[in-house]
């Protein structure tokens, strides 16, 4: 846009200007009247044009004139395009159309396409996001990308783009979605703030409402028990299924091992109602370990969309013959828990009771082996997976006999003791090979035992430890929940060992240790100094397996064993824990982990780094700092987005390499992107619906009413122009007055 203006520079009065113009003006013209009947009519026009010429030089030389205008143009802002790439842009609406994806592309690319036109007056930037957001480097880029992300967080993405870019030179972020929002819980309420111009593309139909629409998804599946299975033990697969737009018809479901073979399979009558449906297997674990199991309704040909054909879960299988060798005193503790693990499914019990002093009794259900008193070497106990040392005095063992116990724990079995008036330092145990492994030191033979009622403590890590695992609630309550879990008493310490966690402990004395943990060699050992879980089962006994008395005996019993874990090495060695193998989103993953360094010893010094990566997305980079109040490293991360993690580490010391360690978790539902395909168009239009004037909903086809919005948002900026007769131009202005007047001189001399 142009605006014109001209003034004069020249200091005279206006008046005078003017009256001098005619009066030249008019002179030209006096003159030429007295020769004109001598010239030619062609002749008289020349030379009164080059006498005008002159004269008009002549007053632009005093006039001064000055031309000043204005030039108006736009500015070229950014504009951020957002295409979704989650699994569910992956719906096909129609059987002969591309899938959402797809559709969206031909929007965006080509000649005509979105980003050609807003390119004309705006800097297009290109973002692609499912559950997380990434720049895309150009147009061309947008073809590699796959519908493969394991949820939709548009509120994070739009946040993410927003702080990449200036708010002032951002004119508006464009997101092209089909409004499958899964991560937020309110996205109306996260995008509040936000003041830079949306525009919502919507992607897709409602496809569900149609008569054609054809789909089997699974929803959901659980294991029976949950999470840890007994090797060759039966368990359950509780698969949860929908069928939409199918008659009643009989569909199979498979599960298999994820990289294996199949493990099973159920057939079930699927109708099409609103309630998910149960197909449940009958499976029978035939190895140890960590696994993950999928569970695959074979896609039909007429389904619309097949990737939510398919449901996960994962399952440790442990094995049944933890064989226990329980030494105690004829005392209440010995009672209950002789009678809860002779009860246990996963546990064999050989109890070996001291009736007289250094006679021993033998009782349980092992009946393979049989002793006269307590094992006199490190092969008789190696039939054996941990030892549980009650309260016994140390005088009833030789030397040889807990060296024995030691070689034992060393080569990978368990060990704990357990409080009592003849235990730790009380029963002589300190400076013995049995104070060497365990994760306190035992003090000398006059350590105190305290007889006060007290409810202990879970620490930090002892919430998140699997020996503690489903009683945190018991812990963390208050009045008679809390009551019930009063122990009887315990044996002070000396101290707590380097590299051990304290799991419990009695906030009324200090903070005394109560359950501590340590890893020995290839073996673990525990120490409970406290007494009294008995009155746990006579209080929660209604709960039956769900009591926290039996909770804790088998949990702890189990991780004594070490089933669960990897092989672990005498020697250099990282070991992690991630406390769940699934969390819902918004939670934090909490890691624990300890090191051995190359003499096998527990070691705070290490350097422990690793990755979180999902299938999509890049991988969180962490660092787990040491926590001198639990003796570990550890550290929470998070919250993740939605989707399946590979979590590695690796542990340096020195700059060598001791150790690394690897283990997976989920977050979220694995469904999330197949429990709802359909457009969105109700989101999409609620959250545009809020700022009018600045925001915009629109289908795929009418994507150019964002161009218009957009026209807007441009951003202009006025150029002032003039140009001034004055300096060169006069000098050049009066040379041309000379020459006009010379010329018109010369040609009325020859022409006369």
């Amino acid at each position: 846009m142009r605006e014109y203006d001209l003034s004069f520079g020249a200091q005279l009065p206006l008046w005078l200007l003017i009256l001098s113009s005619v009066a030249l003006i008019a002179a030209a013209f006096v003159f030429y009247a007295r020769v004109r009947r001598a010239l030619k009519p062609r002749s008289f026009a020349t030379l009164l044009a080059l006498r005008l010429a002159a004269v008009a030089t002549l007053l632009l030389l005093f006039f001064e004139p000055v031309f000043s205008w204005q030039r108006e143009s736009a500015v070229r802002s950014d504009v951020a395009i957002l295409l979704d790439d989650s699994k569910s842009m992956s719906m096909r609406d129609y059987p002969s159309q591309p899938d959402r994806l797809e559709m969206a592309r031909k929007e965006l690319l080509g000649d005509g396409g979105m980003i050609a036109r807003l390119s004309k007056r705006f800097n297009v930037r290109l973002y692609r996001f499912d559950a997380s957001c990434e720049p895309v480097e150009s147009p061309e880029a947008l073809q590699a990308l796959r519908p493969a992300g394991e949820a939709t967080a548009i509120g994070k993405a739009v946040e993410t783009v927003i702080d990449r870019h200036d708010s002032a030179s951002l004119a508006g972020v464009v997101v092209v979605t089909d409004g499958n929002e899964n991560v937020s819980g309110d996205l109306d309420r996260e995008l509040e703030s936000v003041r830079a111009r949306l525009f919502f593309v919507g992607v897709g139909t409602r496809s569900r409402e149609g008569l054609n629409y054809k789909d089997v998804l699974v929803t959901d599946v659980k294991t029976r028990p949950d999470r840890f299975l007994t090797v060759n033990n039966k368990a359950f697969v509780d698969v949860y299924l929908k069928s939409v737009g199918y008659p009643p018809v009989e569909r199979t479901v498979i599960l298999s091992e994820r990289g294996g073979g199949e493990i099973g399979r159920a057939t079930v009558v699927l109708e099409s109602k609103g309630e998910p449906q149960k197909a449940t297997i009958e499976v029978l674990p035939t190895k140890v370990g960590k696994f993950v199991w999928e569970a695959t309704v074979p896609p039909d040909p007429q389904e619309r969309f097949a990737d939510n054909n398919r449901g996960a879960v994962t399952v440790h299988v442990v094995d049944p013959k933890i064989r226990v060798l329980y030494v105690d005193k004829p005392r209440d503790e010995y009672k209950q828990l002789l009678r809860t693990l002779e009860r246990d499914p996963n546990a064999s019990l050989l109890t070996l009771v001291n009736n007289r002093a250094g006679s021993f009794t033998q009782g349980g259900n092992i009946t393979d082996v049989q002793f006269l008193g307590f094992p006199q070497s490190k092969e008789q106990l190696a039939g054996f997976d941990v030892i549980i040392m009650g309260s016994v005095k140390r005088a009833y063992f030789s030397a040889e006999q807990l060296d024995a116990i030691r070689e034992f724990v060393r080569d990978g079995k368990g060990f704990v003791m357990l409080g009592g008036t003849e235990s730790f330092g009380s029963g002589g145990y300190g400076g013995t090979a049995v104070d060497d492994i365990l994760p306190v030191e035992c003090g000398s033979e006059g350590s105190d035992q305290e007889r006060d009622l007290f409810v202990p403590r879970l620490t930090s890590e002892g919430k998140s430890h699997p020996i503690f695992s489903g009683c945190e609630t018991f812990f963390a309550g208050a009045g008679q929940t809390a009551k019930s879990l009063e122990l009887q008493g315990f044996n002070r310490v000396a101290r707590v060992m380097p590299g051990a966690s304290v799991l419990a402990d009695n906030p009324a004395r200090g903070n005394a240790p109560i359950v501590v943990v340590r890893n020995f060699g290839k073996g673990r050992t525990a120490a409970f100094t406290s007494t009294g879980t008995y009155n746990w089962y006579r209080l929660t006994a209604p709960m039956g397996e769900d009591s926290p008395y039996v909770r804790f005996w088998g949990q702890l019993v189990r991780w004594l064993s070490g089933r669960e874990a990897k092989e672990r090495a005498v020697g250099p060695g990282l070991t992690v824990a991630i406390d769940k193998d699934h969390y819902e989103p918004g939670e934090k993953i909490r890691v624990t982990a300890h090191v051995r360094d190359r003499d096998g010893l527990a070691t705070d010094k290490a350097e422990i780094t690793g990755e979180l990566a999902a299938a999509s997305g890049k991988p969180l980079r962490v660092r787990l700092m040491w926590d001198a109040a639990t003796s570990s490293y550890i550290d929470e991360f998070g919250p993740l987005g939605p989707g399946e993690y590979k979590a590695k580490f690796e542990a340096d010391l020195a700059k060598e390499k001791l150790g690394a360690a690897e283990d997976s978790f989920t977050v979220g539902s694995p469904s999330l992107e197949s429990e709802r395909v359909d457009l969105n168009e109700a989101l999409l239009q609620a959250v545009a619906a809020r700022d009018r004037s600045g925001r915009l909903y629109c289908s795929l086809s009418g994507s150019n009413a964002v161009d218009d919005r957009l026209r807007e948002a441009l951003r202009l900026t006025v150029e002032p122009r003039q140009f001034k007769l004055g300096g060169r131009a006069s000098a050049f202005m009066l040379v041309l007055f000379v020459a006009f007047l010379s010329a018109e001189w010369a040609l009325r001399k020859h022409w006369q």
